[in-house]
Parts: structure tokens; C-alpha cells; sequence
């Protein structure tokens, strides 16, 4: 019985294998398209946009959003943060040494009795790595992106910046949001 199976189990394969091999099959399936493509890892790449061939060092500044104590000890720890900030580190090291304008934004909630990122409170803190040197701007934001409510795009309108790099540890939300309110200004 167990050979009468293994049989039976070979030619089904053989028959899948035959099958999915194919040229009928794989058009069906879309196979004869150009094969998937790795997913983008900037939003840069996931916008379809070429890095910039050059830049303005006085109409450049790097942004970097929400690099708090929260998301590396705190009650949101991210699994990946401490190479986030290492690479972070890099580009803000990259940024002092071009002499670009450096700007750190800090999420604090407008709520005292907030759970996360309460005024003043440990994981509000931000780190230390990371932390502004005099020249640096610091601003703090209590909603989503680093335009809403707060004075960014004055910032930027009164030093002439028209070029953003944007840096941060929740690119899904502060990032994006940050990045698409930038794109609808006209920065780059």
C-alpha cells in the first residue's frame, strides 16, 4: 500500500512539476511578466524619486523626528531601534560636517497625565546620542507630522531652506506624515 502511495505521490509531482513549468501555465499566472522586484527601502524609492545629483549646503536641512527615549527603553520599544539610531547618528554626523541646518523634533503630548511622551517625563527624553548642539533647532510637536501645529515651515521659510532630509524611528507615521506635508509645501 505505502509503495502503491509513493507512486501515486511521484507522478502527482511530476505532473505539477510538468504543469507549473509550463509556458501555458505561467502566463496564466502573470509568470511571463518581469519577475517582483525587491520592495523599496526609502520612501524616496517608494515615491519613484532619484537621489539628488547635488544640493544646496544653505537651502538643506536634515530633520530628525522623534528619536526619544520611549522607542528604545520605554513603553514602545522598537526591535530595530538601536541600529536605527546608529545609522542616524551617521547621517547626523554627515549633516554637522556640511554645516547643514539641523533640526530635532520631540513628540510631547499636550496631556500631563499622557501614558507616552508626557511633558517632561523619562521616555519624552531625547537621546542622548542624538542630542541638539548649540545652533540646532529643537521643536516639539504633539500631533502626528512635524508641520502640524508647530513653527517648522517658518523655520525653513525664514532660513531659505527648500530641501529636506528627513530621519526618524516611526517611518510609517511621523516620517510619512512629515514627508508627504513637505511634498504638498514644495520642498524636496
Amino acid at each position: 500500500r505505502f509503495q502503491k502511495f509513493r507512486w501515486k505521490f511521484r507522478s502527482m509531482s511530476s505532473l505539477l512539476d510538468r504543469l507549473v513549468t509550463s509556458s501555458t501555465f505561467r502566463g496564466a499566472l502573470g509568470a511571463e511578466r518581469e519577475p517582483l522586484q525587491p520592495a523599496p527601502t526609502t520612501l524616496r524609492a517608494l515615491y519613484g524619486l532619484r537621489p539628488p545629483s547635488r544640493f544646496s549646503r544653505a537651502r538643506t536641512a536634515l530633520l530628525l523626528i522623534d528619536f526619544q527615549d520611549e522607542f528604545v527603553h520605554g513603553r514602545l520599544p522598537l526591535p530595530e531601534a538601536d541600529a536605527a539610531v546608529s545609522h542616524a547618528n551617521t547621517l547626523l554626523g554627515w549633516a554637522r560636517q556640511q554645516q547643514l541646518l539641523v533640526i530635532h523634533v520631540q513628540q510631547v503630548s499636550s496631556k500631563a497625565d499622557s501614558p507616552v511622551f508626557a511633558p517632561r517625563a523619562p521616555g519624552t527624553r531625547l537621546l542622548p546620542l542624538l542630542a541638539p548642539r548649540p545652533g540646532e533647532l529643537l521643536l516639539s510637536k504633539s500631533l502626528l507630522g512635524a508641520f502640524s501645529r508647530t513653527s517648522l515651515q517658518q523655520e525653513l521659510q525664514s532660513r531659505g531652506v527648500n530641501t529636506l532630509v528627513i530621519a526618524g524611528l516611526m517611518t510609517h507615521l511621523a516620517v510619512q506624515a512629515t514627508a508627504a506635508d513637505a511634498v504638498a509645501l514644495g520642498y524636496h
